[in-house]
């Protein structure tokens, strides 16, 4: 889980008792490739990583730890940001969400396309290839969307 990571850097942080902007950055990061452990926070911002970071921020406030004028900024705009929702991160398919749909749309597009073409051909000769081939390739760009849009849904429902 990203609240490990997390609370590993704000410790390692804050081991001289000041955070500096590339400390900040990396506490805040958000780089997550697809399945695997993100770097710190991750792509979706949960109640618990939120939580640790907001008290990060509270300390910094209060002058506890000093910090960078930089790392004040970001530590702002998280903190305005507020924690994520899991269904609004769900069903904009995570962080590989677009690339699922845009890979159905081509494959589902190209294999209905062609066999519409084959079977227009098959049936009725040119006439019909060309009318049947371009509406099957959109019903199948259409439910290979959706298909890739469900697993999208999926993944984000589990990724960290």
């Amino acid at each position: 889980m990203s609240l490990t990571a997390v609370n590993q850097h704000i410790h390692n942080a804050l081991a001289d008792g000041h955070l500096s902007t590339a400390e900040a950055k990396l506490i805040l990061s958000k780089e997550d490739k697809a399945f695997k452990k993100p770097l710190s926070i991750g792509s979706f911002v949960g109640k618990d990583e939120y939580q640790a970071v907001s008290s990060l921020h509270s300390r910094i406030q209060s002058g506890e730890i000093s910090a960078s004028a930089e790392a004040k900024e970001a530590m702002q705009t998280f903190i305005d940001n507020g924690p994520d929702s899991r269904w609004k991160h769900a069903l904009k398919g995570g962080p590989i969400g677009k690339k699922l749909m845009g890979i159905g749309a081509a494959t589902g597009g190209t294999l209905l396309g062609a066999f519409g073409a084959i079977m227009g051909l098959g049936l009725q000769g040119w006439k019909l290839m060309v009318i049947a081939g371009p509406v099957w390739a959109l019903g199948g760009a259409l439910l290979g969307t959706g298909a890739a849009y469900g697993a999208g849904v999926v993944h984000g429902l589990i990724d960290d």
